[in-house]
């Protein structure tokens, strides 16, 4: 009985992990995002329909900041589709070959 009441007395004093302060997301991209200097950014999306049905959209580029904000951007997007989506696609007939072909 005395090692239960030690041991719940200890998860009490004991300091949770979840209380360690972590970054806050925002101030760290608001400290990021300064006059003359460019930004990296990675992106990924995937829409799951369930079945074998999904597809993926990466995101990648920069984007450089001046004196009134975003003054370029260099990005490029990819779109990939499962190959249960592309089938589905094609027997609606929604769907040519071409676009599934790598273009640059």
């Amino acid at each position: 009985m005395g090692v239960i009441l030690i041991a719940g007395l200890t998860q009490l004093v004991a300091t949770p992990a979840q209380a360690a302060s972590e970054p806050n997301p925002v101030t760290e991209l608001q400290s990021a995002l300064i006059r003359g200097n460019g930004v990296n950014i990675a992106s990924t999306a995937k829409v799951d329909h369930g079945r074998g049905l999904y597809y993926t959209l990466n995101l990648n580029g920069m984007v450089g900041f001046g004196p009134q904000g975003e003054i370029a951007s260099d990005t490029s997007q990819r779109l990939q589709f499962s190959k249960a989506t592309k089938s589905a696609l094609k027997e609606l007939d929604m769907a040519e070959d071409a676009p599934w072909k790598r273009r640059p």
